[in-house]
């Protein structure tokens, strides 16, 4: 299978779900309404959203859609984590 950037095989991927959470948050963190909602609820609410738009079929079971749910979640804490490790300033006194 080859894997090109931003394909749904690439994004099905933990590193290219939560590239793409950190992406779209980035883009739309600049609009009046979604200003004003916290980053880290709002990366979780995108990862389960983008999640859910790319597993096709729809999950049938509860089963399925806990699965589904869980990966958006899990690729929003990543995309959380990987933003504070790109740009968080260092605290610690040296």
């Amino acid at each position: 299978m080859e894997m090109t950037l931003f394909s749904q095989a690439s994004l099905h991927t933990l590193a290219g779900t939560s590239f793409a959470v950190l992406v779209i948050i980035q883009a739309i963190k600049g609009l009046p309404l979604i200003r004003q909602i916290p980053s880290q609820p709002l990366a979780l609410l995108v990862g389960m959203i983008l999640m859910l738009m790319l597993t096709p079929p729809v999950p049938a079971t509860l089963a399925g859609w806990t699965t589904v749910l869980l990966n958006g979640l899990l690729s929003g804490f990543v995309a959380i984590g990987g933003w504070h490790v790109l740009v968080a300033k260092k605290t610690e006194k040296k």
